[in-house]
């Protein structure tokens, strides 16, 4: 009853620190990736009619209908979104509160698994006892701030969180001899990898706590993994239908593939060099960031002592782990948990589409908060652990709140981390677009400006960075072209249409989506009320995109208007009807261009184009007659009338 009583004592400390640290994210929004899987999501909005389709589709199919497929299949946490949707609408702040929750279960579970694991051995025992205190430190990282204050970061709290419950199932398995343990550890399994394909890790994670709990047989061990490996066969079936089993599409961007650019050689010198930066945010979380992509961290070669660095650190930290294994030593534990569940990250087996991400140390954490708890609990350090323990736990606390904040909403968020992966690609475009967008929403004089010019820096950044470090004479990917054109987009903002177009010009011929562009290009060059302005930009698009017919129909347009000259109006509006047969205000156009050319014939012909489109439009009708009139061809006038007089009634 007392030792009841004192584990629900600890695990009201644990919901009620996981309350303390992360409390100041229920007043958030929306940020980052949650567009992705909420409020863009089709199928999440449909509430629970939504669900089939989750599970029928790849992650990202709600919010990209015609994007190839990414093969990212994480159905159970975009399902738990719907369920709120339909529950109590769009209201971030239920779904930040039920972050709050899960993140508390899971360290529940994490210090059951721990007291299993290593509740008898002597460094546990003493008031702070040692799985107590590796459960804290673990709620206490700051690094889990993308995780629990992003909603979207759900399918890393439900991956874990199953896999901890399914370890804990097989241990009583163990115990107890049940099969229904098994085969709730079955699905519990299935749902952690519904939730996040990372879970499968713990494939490796299983039989090493195993090892640690009780000696076993061979057999037994083979007994408790079956339905385990099942449960992964299951999910990657369903995953392979939800995607079509395609595999994912090759990317030919930085933004989605990092290391396109890199030869071999500096493709895993980086990825060595960012586990020594893993390991730099677990022992100093400061300053934390969304944006770890090109260029906040830089390709890197061989030559770099940091990569031999880090490269001794791995080969010696593996090499102790498996030195100490037969003696179920608690940091070769941590550490082989560390590396079980990081290397599915790690860049190594293939690329993840960035250099490295914060919240892939969430699972991985829990190995270096076993071993940080077991260093303070050790025989050197324990006198000493509380006055430690203390400044660190409110150094986290003052690190986990502020970084909270940075979370309220995509300007907060972006604006904030562009000033610490300022060398970044992704982050200055992001920073960029958020600027843009504030700029439209407040009604601060001052800060209007002030926000446009910030988002003219930021696009420029951003295109400087890849001019810088990228061979564009080789590739021009996506992204380039998308930075050049928030460039202009930027400038013409900031109402400098020259530099605006100028930007447009260098990427209209390249962008995968022109169409949108040439609108965008008209809109600015109509915004400019010089009659000559117009026309020499609108030549230039029309040399530039040949087939475009609003250049084409504007120039015909303004040539006759606005200068009189009959000739070249013919020639551009000729080109427009060229391009699109049927559209009748250019037939119209060319139609009065050639009637003042005195060109009856043509003038004719366009008119009964443009009013064949529609027979009930009297006004085309009345201009077809006059020109009948012109012509002096009295059947055809008669005809007209006849038609008119129809259409006007008695």
């Amino acid at each position: 009853m007392v030792q009841s009583r004192g584990t629900f004592l600890q695990y009201l400390v644990f919901v009620a620190a996981c309350l303390v640290f992360y409390a100041n994210t229920i007043p958030n929004g929306y940020a980052f990736d949650d567009s992705v899987v909420i409020t863009e999501n089709q199928f999440t909005q449909r509430g629970l009619a939504g669900i089939p389709e989750i599970f029928a589709h790849d992650t990202f199919r709600g919010s990209y209908e015609n994007i190839p497929t990414v093969e990212r299949y994480r159905p159970l946490s975009v399902a738990t979104f719907a369920i709120e949707n339909q529950l109590f609408g769009q209201n971030p702040h239920i779904s930040h509160f039920i972050n709050i929750l899960l993140f508390g279960l899971t360290s529940l579970l994490l210090y059951r698994l721990f007291s299993k694991l290593f509740g008898n051995r002597d460094a546990a025992k003493g008031r702070l006892d040692f799985p107590f205190l590796a459960t804290l430190l673990f709620i206490a990282h700051p690094v889990h701030t993308e995780i629990v204050a992003n909603i979207k970061g759900r399918d890393e709290i439900l991956a874990l969180l199953g896999s901890l419950a399914t370890t804990l199932l097989v241990l009583k398995y163990l115990d107890t001899q049940r099969a229904r343990d098994l085969a709730w550890a079955a699905l519990l399994f299935l749902l952690a990898l519904f939730s996040k394909e990372n879970a499968i890790a713990f494939l490796a994670i299983v039989p090493l706590t195993i090892f640690f709990y009780k000696q076993e047989p061979a057999a037994e061990y083979l007994r408790a993994l079956w339905p385990l490996a099942a449960a992964s066969v299951v999910f990657l079936t369903a995953m392979g239908l939800a995607t079509r089993g395609t595999g994912p599409a090759p990317s030919e961007d930085i933004l989605t593939e990092p290391f396109i650019y890199a030869s071999f050689s500096q493709r895993y010198a980086t990825v060595f060099y960012t586990f020594l930066r893993y390991l730099g945010l677990l022992v100093f979380p400061h300053p934390l960031t969304i944006d770890y992509y090109p260029y906040h961290i830089h390709l890197t070669n061989w030559k770099n002592p940091a990569v031999w660095v880090s490269i001794l650190l791995c080969a010696t930290a593996t090499a102790y782990a498996f030195v100490k294994l037969k003696k179920r030593s608690v940091i070769a534990y941590g550490i082989l948990f560390y590396l079980f569940t990081f290397f599915i990250v790690s860049n190594l087996p293939f690329s993840i589409g960035t250099f490295m991400s914060e919240r892939f140390m969430f699972a991985p954490s829990v190995g270096f908060s076993l071993i940080l708890a077991w260093l303070l609990c050790s025989k050197a350090l324990a006198r000493y652990k509380y006055f430690i323990l203390a400044p660190m736990l409110v150094a986290c606390l003052v690190l986990t709140f502020e970084r909270n904040r940075t979370w309220k909403d995509d300007f907060t968020l972006f604006t904030t981390d562009v000033q610490t992966s300022s060398d970044s690609i992704k982050g200055n475009l992001a920073a960029a677009v958020s600027y843009l967008e504030e700029s439209q929403k407040t009604v601060d004089g001052e800060l209007y400006w002030k926000y446009r010019e910030d988002a003219l820096k930021h696009s420029k950044k951003a295109v400087s960075l890849y001019e810088r470090y990228v061979d564009l004479r080789h590739v021009k990917a996506p992204s380039y072209d998308y930075a050049v054109m928030l460039v202009g987009d930027c400038y013409a903002a900031n109402d400098d249409l020259a530099k605006a177009l100028g930007a447009y010009a260098r990427i209209v011929q390249s962008i995968p989506d022109q169409a949108r562009l040439c609108e965008t290009i008209e809109v600015t060059i109509s915004k400019s009320k010089d009659i000559d302005f117009q026309l020499e930009n609108y030549r230039r698009f029309a040399k530039l995109v040949p087939n475009n017919f609003v250049f084409n129909y504007r120039l015909g347009y303004l040539y006759g208007k606005e200068k009189n000259d009959l000739e070249k109006s013919i020639r551009y509006l000729e080109k427009a009807v060229e391009i699109q047969p049927t559209e009748p205000h250019a037939l119209e156009a060319l139609s009065h261009a050639y009637k003042l050319s005195k060109n009856y014939q043509k003038a004719a012909h366009y008119m009964e184009i443009a009013a064949s489109e529609d027979p009930t439009d009297l006004s085309r009708l009345d201009r077809l007659l006059a020109i009948y009139e012109l012509m002096g061809d009295e059947a055809r006038q008669r005809s007209a009338k006849e038609r008119i007089a129809r259409l006007r009634g008695p």
